[in-house]
């Protein structure tokens, strides 16, 4: 019957239950019982069963509002009270859980929360700007600037004026042997040459310096007692122990001569307690003229 049923008003009771086809007319009881399962879409009710989404031929569905205007938000939160993962369109994701939360990549664990702490399994790169606060957590590049601010090069000499190869303030003075009279510590009382230190072999000798605590030196200079004669083939060496020695400069022919203070400037990231001169060979008409009237280390200024 293809035409409308004017009611005016009244009621039609007496429907069947037994509903069949989609055009037949129930009564509300029915609609209220069938929808009984279903979820409000308008209400605060929650789902009882499982909700499945078919994928069909495609690889993503997605779940979410469309032209969501000012003020407006889409939120999804998945688990109970304690463990939880709540994403909302306006904020950033939070995820609370009682046991702890894990990011993983490539099924790889990226980064591991816990009540007390946070694991990371990967490098942390930070893009922001230089630390504000005391508690910022800052980049290696900043912390490097600092450091040279605070490492200012000394020009003052590290070793004092010194009469005696071992010093109040835990300097000490040793060498491989030296002539009478010329002991190491007259390398730093630079007075005369009857203030030097000469070795009692021009070859194959050394002179150490052993400090109360380990420093990095960025400047050494040395000074022979005559000229054009002195150390030819030496080097300069650091150690911790006084058994297992690093190479800081070397020359292989270069004459340490009284003619000039001889200046070396260094690069060297490494702090050392021992510091040694040592000379393999040297050039001399005579023996008495090899030696040091001066050997002095910079370091530098922690502020």
């Amino acid at each position: 019957m293809a035409t409308k049923i004017k009611m005016g008003g009244n009621k039609i009771v007496g429907l069947s239950t037994d509903v069949v086809d989609d055009g037949d007319a129930v009564s509300f009881g029915n609609v209220e019982n069938v929808s009984s399962g279903k979820v409000n879409k308008t209400g605060g009710d929650y789902m009882s069963g499982d909700l499945t989404i078919g994928m069909g031929t495609d690889t993503t569905r997605q779940m979410g509002c469309e032209n969501l205007g000012p003020g407006e938000s889409f939120r999804i939160n998945l688990g109970d009270s304690s463990n939880n993962m709540e994403h909302t369109s306006e904020m950033p994701i939070i995820l609370s859980a009682s046991n702890g939360s894990v990011i993983k990549f490539a099924n790889n664990n990226v980064v591991n929360f816990f009540s007390d702490s946070i694991e990371l399994g990967t490098r942390l790169e930070l893009l922001g700007t230089d630390p504000i606060g005391d508690s910022d957590v800052c980049k290696k590049e900043y912390v490097d600037s600092i450091n040279l601010l605070r490492e200012a090069k000394c020009y003052i000499g590290y070793i004092p004026y010194l009469s005696s190869n071992e010093n109040k303030n835990g300097i000490m003075l040793s060498d491989s042997g030296h002539i009478v009279d010329h002991d190491p510590y007259k390398a730093f009382n630079p007075l005369d040459n009857s203030h030097s230190w000469i070795p009692n072999s021009p070859n194959d000798c050394w002179i150490k310096v052993q400090l109360s605590e380990s420093i990095k030196i960025w400047k050494f200079v040395i000074r022979g007692i005559v000229q054009n004669e002195g150390f030819f083939n030496w080097e300069l060496r650091g150690s911790n122990d006084d058994m297992t020695w690093t190479t800081i400069h070397t020359e292989t022919a270069y004459t340490v001569d009284d003619r000039i203070l001889h200046s070396f400037t260094l690069d060297v990231s490494s702090s050392f307690r021992y510091y040694t001169l040592y000379c393999y060979t040297s050039t001399y008409t005579i023996e008495g003229n090899v030696g040091l009237k001066i050997f002095q280390i910079y370091t530098h200024n922690v502020r």
